[in-house]
């Protein structure tokens, strides 16, 4: 049995070096028609994630191949590029900033801040609490609702936190971030 694992393990880090340097190939020649080069790399890196199945570690064999494999890419993508990364850029002098604009960058910068913490934060509140109360209609127990809530703040908070920061125009991303605040509050304002 052991020396089965040992096979599946061998073709699994065969599969995965093979997919890694076939991928670095594909990817070396932009110009030339390579699709095919590209599927076949992928496919062999499934299966080298695929040859951990039967090795016997049902719950952990997926991971440790998928860990075993980008371990091998990253080893082949260090080995055919070296360590040095790309050249240093030329320094470039910075334009003297005008008062007045970094004051504006400034103010900016905090709204953005306080867009992502505390406003995201409400609005996340204000939706999960939207979440408890439909849960409620729904006819859940009250720990099953409290658990969509507690599950639901910090998923909810982190997406309005990203949308705080997307490069959209400011009032754009505050309206979207006020909005969860709104309807939580007129929910509240309507159940109390």
């Amino acid at each position: 049995m052991a020396y089965a694992a040992a096979i599946w393990i061998l073709l699994s880090i065969g599969a995965g070096l093979f997919g890694a340097l076939v991928l670095r190939q594909a990817w070396k020649r932009r110009q030339e028609p390579h699709r095919l080069l590209i599927a076949l790399g992928w496919l062999a890196l499934l299966a080298a994630v695929l040859a951990w199945l039967p090795v016997g570690l049902p719950v952990y064999g997926v991971v440790l191949g998928m860990l075993v494999i980008q371990c091998l890419a990253l080893m082949v993508v260090f080995w055919r590029t070296g360590w040095t990364g790309p050249p240093p850029a030329e320094p470039r002098r910075p334009a003297a900033p005008q008062p007045a604009r970094a004051w504006r960058r400034g103010l900016r910068g905090t709204a953005v801040t306080l867009l992502a913490g505390p406003l995201a934060l409400l609005g996340a509140v204000a939706l999960s609490l939207i979440l408890f109360a439909l849960a409620g209609q729904a006819g859940w127990s009250e720990a099953n609702r409290l658990a969509l809530f507690l599950f639901a703040v910090p998923i909810l908070w982190s997406a309005l936190a990203t949308l705080a920061v997307l490069d959209l125009k400011l009032r754009l991303r505050a309206l979207g971030l006020v909005l969860p605040v709104v309807l939580g509050g007129v929910l509240i304002a309507v159940t109390v």
